[in-house]
């Protein structure tokens, strides 16, 4: 696996520039704009749609859009992101979901069953499952921050802190396959 190195101006500066806009405005009906940012390599660096965007081992999204030189990612905030998760318990049970985006910083798994040996607890890692070939399997996506089957239907209610940190680091790793 090859990765592609690129420099990240602050999303925070390109949100303010797509609020700004009319397009998003109609796009974002809440007046937020799905957090996206544009930064090279593109195409030409062998950069395709749903490649892994990584901060070291940290996921950080996926690439949404690809040109000649540039690429949009997909931030795992971004309210349209669905991914494919693994939960590793304290107990080494690992147990799969949708991780989905939301609105505030800690988004929600989906689907996740509560089997009789499974105990998710606060602070159990959650991880990319690789049900996506173009995701690999291992990268922290973040922990859980809440666990709990308040309506006991047995699908677990899970929130997830994402791991990544946009201000504490400049620079972001596009996961090219196969090379």
């Amino acid at each position: 696996m090859r990765a592609c190195s690129t420099s990240w101006r602050s999303a925070a500066s390109s949100r303010r520039r797509c609020r700004a806009s009319s397009a998003c405005r109609s796009r974002c009906p809440r007046g937020s704009c799905a957090p996206t940012t544009r930064r090279p390599p593109g195409e030409a660096d062998g950069v395709e749609v749903g490649q892994a965007v990584a901060q070291g081992r940290v996921l950080v999204g996926v690439v949404q859009h690809v040109e000649a030189h540039a690429a949009r990612v997909q931030l795992l905030t971004d309210a349209y992101t669905r991914l494919a998760v693994a939960v590793r318990t304290a107990d080494g049970v690992r147990a799969t979901a949708w991780m989905r985006g939301g609105a505030d910083d800690d988004v929600p798994l989906r689907n996740l069953r509560a089997a009789d040996d499974l105990r998710v607890h606060v602070g159990d890692p959650v991880l990319t499952s690789h049900d996506d070939g173009l995701v690999p399997a291992g990268l922290i996506v973040g922990y859980v921050t809440r666990a709990s089957d308040d309506d006991g239907d047995g699908v677990l209610d899970v929130r997830v802190h994402p791991l990544f940190d946009l201000g504490r680091s400049t620079t972001v790793l596009v996961l090219v396959p196969g090379t």
